[in-house]
C-alpha cells in the first residue's frame, strides 16, 4: 500500500510521462496538419474548436463535483453516499448534454455569418463543426462522469494509461489520413472515434476499480444536488475565466486580424498550454489529497501543500518559460516554418503567463476543496475581466504580441497581485515568507539557466529542431542542481531522498 505522498508521486509521475507522450505525439503530429492542411484550414479547426470550447461552460463545475464528492466519501468510507452523489451527477450530466446541443446547433447557425466564411466552404465548415460540437460537449459531459469517478479513487495512472493509448492511436490515424488526402471533416471524424473509444475504457475500468459503484437515476438526490450548487457555480465562474485565457484569443485575433493569424497564434498558444498543463499535473493530483484531508481536519498539512506544492509545481513552470524566453523562436521555426517566425515572442509572452498562474492554481485547489469557494469565484471574474481589457486595448495597437500581453498583464495583477495574498492571509502563512519560498527560491535558478543557453546558443547556434530542444537540456539541468541548494532545506531534501527510496522499493 502506497503511503499519501508516494501515491501522489506516483501518480504524478504517471501523468508527466503521459504528458511528454503526449507533446511528443503532437509535436509530430502538428506540423503535418499545419502542411497538409494550409494555414487558412489549420486556422479554421482551430477557431472552430475556440468556439465550441465555449459549451464546456455548460459543464458548470459537475467534473470537480465529482473528483470531490468520491475523494470525500472515499476518505469518509461511505459508500452508499458516493452512489447517491454521482447518480445526481449522472442527471446532471445528461441534461448539459441535451442542453449542449441545442448550443451546437445554434452555433452553426450562427458561425458562418459571424466570422465571414466564404460560400464555398460553407458546408464542409458546418459538417466539421457538428461533428467537433458532438465530440466536444454533447457525448462529452454524459461520459465525463467515469474519469471525475477514477479521479476521484486516484486511479490517475489508469488514466494516463487509457489516455496515452488513446492519443496514439488518433494521432496514427490522423496522419495516415491526411497523407492520403483527408481534410478537416475527416479529422473532425477521427477526433469523435478517438473519443469515444478513450471514455469506453473509462467506463470498464470505473467499474472494475471502484468498489460496489452504482449509478441510477433513481439514487439522484434533489437535497444532494442543492448542496452541490455552492461549489457548482464557483467552478462554473472558474472555467468561464479558463475559456477567456485560453479560447477567446483566437476568436478576437479573427475579429480583428486575418486568419493567417489565428493560425500563428494558434501555435504558440498551444505550446503554452501544454506547458501549462504539463506542469499541472502535479496539482491535479494533490486535489483529492486536500479534499481528503478536509474530510479529516488536518489543516497543518493543507497549509504545508499551499506553499510547497506551489513552490515544486511552480518550478518546472520557470524552466519552460526561461526556455520558451531563450529558444522559443528557433524552436517554432525550425518545427512550422519561418512563416510562424513572429510567434516566437508571443510565446514567450503566454508561458510566462501560464507559468504563474501555478501558484494560484494550488491556492484555487485548496480553497476549493476546503469548501472556501466563493473567492476564487470572484477572483475568476476579476481575471476574466482583467483579460479581455488588457487585450482590447492592446491588440490594435501591438496585434499578436499585445494580446499575449494582455494575458500576461492579467496574471500579474489579479493571480500574484491578489489571490495569492488572499490565500496566504486565510491560511496564516506571512506573505513575505510565502513569495520567499514560492518565487525568489525559483526565479533565481532561472536566471542561471538562461544564462547558460543564451551562452550556448550564440556558441552554437540551432540549425534543426532537435538541436534546438538539446540546446536548452543543460540550462535545465543547471536549474535543477541551483533549485536543489538555493530553494530545498535541509528538512525538504531528507524527504525527498527519503521518499524516492522508499518509493523505489515499493515500486
Amino acid at each position: 500500500m502506497l503511503t499519501r505522498t508516494a501515491q501522489v508521486a506516483f501518480n504524478t509521475l504517471a501523468s508527466a510521462v503521459r504528458f511528454i507522450f503526449s507533446i511528443g505525439v503532437w509535436v509530430v503530429l502538428t506540423p503535418i496538419m499545419v502542411h497538409r492542411l494550409g494555414q487558412e484550414q489549420f486556422g479554421l479547426w482551430t477557431l472552430i474548436f475556440s468556439t465550441l470550447g465555449l459549451l464546456s461552460l455548460l459543464d458548470f463545475g459537475i467534473g470537480t463535483g465529482v473528483v470531490k464528492a468520491v475523494a470525500e466519501a472515499t476518505g469518509k468510507g461511505d459508500i452508499a453516499l458516493r452512489n447517491r452523489m454521482v447518480s445526481t451527477y449522472a442527471v446532471a450530466y445528461t441534461v448539459m448534454g441535451l442542453v449542449s446541443a441545442v448550443g451546437v446547433v445554434i452555433l452553426a447557425g450562427l458561425f458562418p455569418t459571424v466570422f465571414a466564411i466564404p460560400e464555398s466552404e460553407r458546408t464542409r465548415t458546418l459538417a466539421t463543426l457538428l461533428i467537433v460540437g458532438a465530440r466536444s460537449a454533447v457525448l462529452l459531459f454524459p461520459l465525463s462522469l467515469f474519469r471525475g469517478i477514477l479521479f476521484g479513487q486516484q486511479q490517475i495512472a489508469v488514466l494516463n494509461a487509457i489516455q496515452a493509448a488513446t492519443t496514439l492511436l488518433y494521432a496514427c490515424s490522423v496522419a495516415w489520413a491526411l497523407t492520403h488526402g483527408a481534410g478537416i471533416v475527416a479529422l473532425a471524424c477521427l477526433n469523435l472515434a478517438a473519443m469515444l473509444v478513450e471514455h469506453a475504457a473509462y467506463i470498464v475500468v470505473a467499474y472494475r476499480k471502484t468498489p460496489d459503484l452504482h449509478i441510477r437515476f433513481s439514487l439522484a438526490s434533489r437535497a444532494l444536488f442543492r448542496d452541490a450548487v455552492g461549489l457548482s457555480v464557483s467552478q462554473l465562474v472558474i472555467a468561464l475565466s479558463g475559456l477567456i485565457l485560453l479560447r477567446t484569443d483566437p476568436i478576437i485575433i479573427k475579429l480583428f486580424l486575418p486568419m493567417q493569424a489565428v493560425a500563428i497564434y494558434a501555435v504558440a498558444l498551444k505550446i503554452s498550454e501544454n506547458s501549462f498543463l504539463f506542469v499541472k499535473q502535479f496539482v491535479n493530483a494533490t486535489s483529492p489529497l486536500v479534499a481528503q484531508l478536509h474530510g479529516q481536519g488536518d489543516d497543518q498539512k493543507i497549509r504545508f501543500i499551499l506553499v510547497n506544492a506551489a513552490k515544486l509545481a511552480f518550478a518546472p513552470g520557470v524552466v519552460l518559460a526561461c526556455g520558451a524566453t531563450t529558444l522559443g523562436t528557433e524552436i517554432i521555426v525550425h518545427w512550422v516554418g519561418q512563416e510562424f517566425a513572429q510567434a516566437g515572442l508571443v510565446l514567450t509572452l503566454l508561458v510566462w503567463a501560464m507559468a504563474l498562474m501555478v501558484p494560484q492554481m494550488v491556492a484555487f485547489g485548496v480553497l476549493t476543496y476546503t469548501d472556501r469557494h466563493a473567492f476564487p469565484a470572484r477572483a475568476a471574474i476579476a481575471s476574466a475581466v482583467a483579460n479581455v481589457v488588457f487585450t482590447l486595448l492592446l491588440v490594435r495597437r501591438f496585434g499578436l504580441v499585445g494580446i499575449a500581453a494582455g494575458t500576461l498583464l492579467a496574471t500579474l495583477v489579479v493571480d500574484v497581485g491578489w489571490v495569492l495574498p488572499h490565500a496566504c492571509r486565510l491560511y496564516h502563512v506571512p506573505l513575505v515568507t510565502y513569495f520567499r519560498r514560492v518565487f525568489v527560491t525559483t526565479l533565481i535558478p532561472g536566471l542561471v539557466q538562461g544564462a547558460v543557453t543564451m551562452a550556448l546558443k550564440t556558441l552554437w547556434p540551432p540549425h534543426h529542431l532537435l538541436s534546438a530542444v538539446l540546446l536548452g537540456v543543460p540550462g535545465a539541468l543547471m536549474y535543477v542542481a541551483v533549485f536543489w541548494f538555493v530553494a530545498l532545506d535541509p528538512t525538504e531534501k531528507d524527504l525527498i531522498r527519503n521518499r524516492l527510496l522508499r518509493f523505489r522499493r515499493t515500486a
